[in-house]
């Protein structure tokens, strides 16, 4: 499995954050800016599981709602259980583009295995 990690960029306005983050999300206020504070994460999206489909569906809501609002995010693409480490920040780094891909491929996989019985 991969986690997404949506990661907030300094001088972001967080009120504004938080707002479009809860529509999306539907976490709470406190959830929302204790994260924002604590470590400026947005949301982790655990990919590739049972529940795959509705992970990437928030996941891409998510992104773009941010985009329409025109908030900053950072992607971050790690194994389930890695941490994000301050010095593995740029290899783990991943484009909205590239995200966009992995998702896209993974369905290509799927319909794949589907098609071929």
């Amino acid at each position: 499995m991969s986690r997404i990690l949506v990661e907030s960029v300094p001088g972001t306005d967080v009120s504004r954050l938080v707002k479009v983050a809860r529509k999306v999300l539907g976490h709470s206020l406190t959830e929302l800016r204790r994260d924002l504070e604590t470590s400026s994460r947005i949301g982790e999206f655990l990919l590739f599981g049972n529940d795959h489909d509705a992970v990437a569906s928030r996941l891409r809501a998510l992104l773009r709602a941010l985009d329409a609002e025109r908030l900053s995010y950072r992607l971050y693409e790690l194994r389930e259980d890695e941490p994000l480490a301050r010095e593995a920040r740029d290899e783990a780094a991943l484009s909205s583009e590239e995200l966009e891909n992995l998702l896209q491929a993974h369905a290509a996989e799927l319909e794949r295995q589907r098609s071929s019985g």
